[in-house]
């Protein structure tokens, strides 16, 4: 939107964000407010269903959740196989990349590979989330591995990670979690 007013879109950011930069909150380095954008754009593409062009806003994003999305904007796309190197890659890059890692899980199971994805069950459960939305891919991959002492290992597991808050700002995403530990 800015862009089409003829503003920069750097033109919301405070001074210090523009010195010091935005910091990922995956990494914890720097992201170029550009990919940032881009990231932003992206996920727009994703929530109105247009991932031929989420696919061209995100190629050339590296931060995890970017990549994440290319994988989703791939797979519905219909572009399996990149889709599938795409979760595999950005998890490799980054362990502890459950929304990847339970990406590919379904994936696999969409494709007919039983076997690859349930190989895949126990990094799955095995990796803390750091955060609410990696614990509900985590605890739906492993409930649709049929994993189900597992996920409720890591469900309770995650209910002491600090991030953990019933009463946050993110209700709906604890609420989702509360129910996948019901299930």
């Amino acid at each position: 939107l800015a862009d089409q007013a003829g503003e920069s879109p750097l033109s919301t950011l405070t001074q210090e964000e523009l010195e010091g930069g935005i910091f990922s909150p995956f990494t914890g380095k720097s992201v170029n407010p550009h990919e940032f954008r881009q990231m932003d754009l992206g996920q727009l593409c994703i929530e109105s269903r247009h991932f031929e062009e989420g696919i061209e806003f995100l190629h050339n994003c590296s931060e995890p959740p970017a990549r994440n999305n290319l994988g989703i904007c791939l797979f519905q796309a219909g572009r399996f196989d990149e889709a599938l190197q795409c979760f595999n890659e950005s998890w490799h890059s980054e362990s502890k990349n459950l929304m990847a890692l339970s990406g590919m899980v379904r994936l696999l199971l969409f494709l007919g590979d039983e076997d690859r994805a349930l190989g895949l069950s126990a990094p799955l459960s095995n990796t803390l989330a750091v955060r609410p939305e990696d614990a509900i891919g985590q605890l739906t991959g492993l409930v649709i591995l049929g994993k189900e002492t597992e996920a409720l290992e890591v469900f309770n597991a995650a209910r002491e990670l600090p991030w953990w808050d019933n009463n946050s700002e993110n209700v709906h995403s604890f609420a989702l979690l509360n129910h996948m530990g019901a299930v």
